[in-house]
């Protein structure tokens, strides 16, 4: 349980958005030891961008904490844009717990981590279909079109957000490969889906014609 004063003292600290209070608070075993307490600096060092924090945040991820936790670190990292944290973020594609999976994936597609396009493709094809929007976005972000014939596929997904995310991951690589393929997805989708996959083809049929 966090005690009121040190509570206190951690929402002074971050509504003041003094990073190097914020870290030294982090390196404090008093205040890093609850993870509630964890949670809230190392998000608010993940927003305020310094990229001093990459180090100690990594540090609290290699500790093995909950999985809240390491949810958190996982968005940290890939708002503060340090590719030292790559290695750590593609072992949390192996995470037990799903959401972390999924912020691991968000966050290698914000570092454009071009080393993660197999195994994102790998989740691209999995059974979970939240798992599946996100991998969709990741490589859409990172930009490498040897995942475009994945993404081709997952037009044809039974669920709506996959088949929107691939779009608009596919109109992000650029591929003329895709034209068609989102043209065919958009003629068949219907309200928000038909939307969300027509802005894409819009912005393929710009490029391509």
């Amino acid at each position: 349980m966090v005690r009121p004063l040190r509570k206190w003292r951690v929402e002074f600290v971050v509504a003041r958005r003094d990073d190097q209070a914020l870290l030294d608070l982090l390196a404090d075993a008093k205040y890093r030891k609850a993870d509630g307490t964890t949670v809230r600096i190392v998000n608010a060092l993940g927003r305020f961008g310094d990229t001093n924090a990459v180090g100690p945040i990594l540090e609290i991820l290699r500790e093995g904490r909950g999985a809240t936790v390491r949810s958190t670190a996982a968005i940290a990292l890939g708002r503060l844009g340090d590719p030292d944290a790559i290695p750590d973020l593609r072992e949390l594609l192996d995470d037990k717990d799903r959401p972390t999976r999924m912020w691991a994936m968000r966050s290698l597609g914000e570092l454009g981590d071009r080393g993660s396009v197999d195994r994102l493709v790998e989740a691209l094809r999995g059974d979970d279909s939240g798992v599946r929007a996100y991998a969709a976005g990741a490589l859409g972000e990172i930009g490498d079109q040897a995942a475009t014939p994945a993404l081709i596929e997952a037009l044809d997904d039974q669920k709506n957000m996959v088949r929107r995310s691939a779009a608009v991951a596919l109109a992000e690589l650029g591929d003329s490969r895709a034209l068609e393929p989102v043209r065919h997805a958009h003629d068949e989708a219907s309200g928000f889906t038909r939307r969300r996959i027509g802005r894409a083809l819009e912005e393929l049929e710009t490029r391509f014609g």
